[in-house]
């Protein structure tokens, strides 16, 4: 059996150095099962093991049929048939009312041959997930095993980051504040409500609507006290132009898995801050600037 492990100096971490890898749980390392870790199909042990056991199969002793519940038993039909019995074909025609029953022995371990591969080495190395599904470059693809790209340049693209900032804003966004304008897989588009510095009432007729066109005209008096501004306007690579407001996000770059989340969540939460900023037009200015609203 194959195995291959990242030396973490004071411990290490194993696996079976496999194309499709399996547990390891009825194994036995110098006599220790291994601890199971939070990534799949890797375990934890103090060191670099000398001896492999496997657990065979328990050995079923003792067999027999037992006459089921229900069925009283007598001459012909008795409460045992043993396997001695069972042999001799004289039951055949009631062995239905019989049920197949055996005790278990504990099967044990025994030794198996193994190599081990010692794929990666780093002092304290813990295993840190890809959560936002970085990739890194072709020569690391080539030159490491994929256990060691977390500590690797790692990058999401830009279609990555649209699909992060429209989630992440849809999630958080205070309607209050804010709206979705344009919400697609390819162009994704937000408006900050901000208050005006003089707010005015205009008609509106009610009864307008594409499904009643025919309607009489009822109006009635509005007051406008703000406008809708666009505060973020992205697309997709390759998209259609939305406007000479509207880009595509920059992809974003981190020196290992862990920076490049950090740098996502920071790059969110800035998103965020600035979409549910509460604004409305300066009252000194008379609406040529806005201040923020405590």
């Amino acid at each position: 059996m194959d195995f291959k492990i990242i030396d973490c100096i004071d411990y290490i971490y194993i696996s079976k150095n496999e194309r499709y890898n399996s547990a390891i749980d009825n194994l036995l390392f110098d006599g220790e099962k291994a601890e199971i870790t939070n990534k799949n199909y890797w375990y934890k042990l103090p060191h670099i093991p000398k001896s492999v056991t496997v657990k065979k199969p328990n050995e079923q002793i003792n067999k027999r049929y037992e006459l089921k519940s229900g069925y009283a038993a007598t001459e012909l039909m008795p409460q045992i048939i043993t396997m001695e019995m069972y042999n001799t074909d004289a039951y055949d025609e009631i062995i239905g009312c019989y049920s197949l029953k055996y005790d278990e022995v504990d099967g044990g371990y025994e030794d198996i041959e193994f190599t081990i591969d010692k794929i990666y080495t780093k002092k304290d190395f813990e295993f840190v997930p890809n959560t936002y599904c970085a990739t890194v470059g072709l020569l690391t693809e080539i030159e490491y095993p994929e256990e060691v790209y977390q500590d690797m340049p790692c990058k999401l693209d830009s279609k990555q980051v649209f699909d992060l900032i429209r989630e992440h804003v849809k999630a958080n966004i205070n309607t209050s504040i804010a709206k979705v304008t344009s919400d697609y897989d390819f162009h994704f588009e937000v408006t900050r409500n901000i208050g005006l510095a003089n707010p005015y009432t205009k008609m509106v007729d009610t009864n307008s609507s594409w499904m009643n066109k025919r309607r009489k005209p009822k109006w009635v008096e509005k007051m406008v006290s703000d406008k809708s501004v666009p505060i973020l306007n992205i697309k997709t690579p390759g998209s259609s132009d939305y406007g000479k407001d509207c880009v595509i996000p920059s992809p974003i770059i981190g020196e290992n898995y862990k920076d490049l989340e950090k740098k996502v969540n920071s790059y969110l939460d800035e998103i965020m801050i600035n979409i549910n900023k509460k604004y409305c037009e300066c009252p000194q200015c008379q609406g040529w600037g806005v201040v923020e609203v405590e």
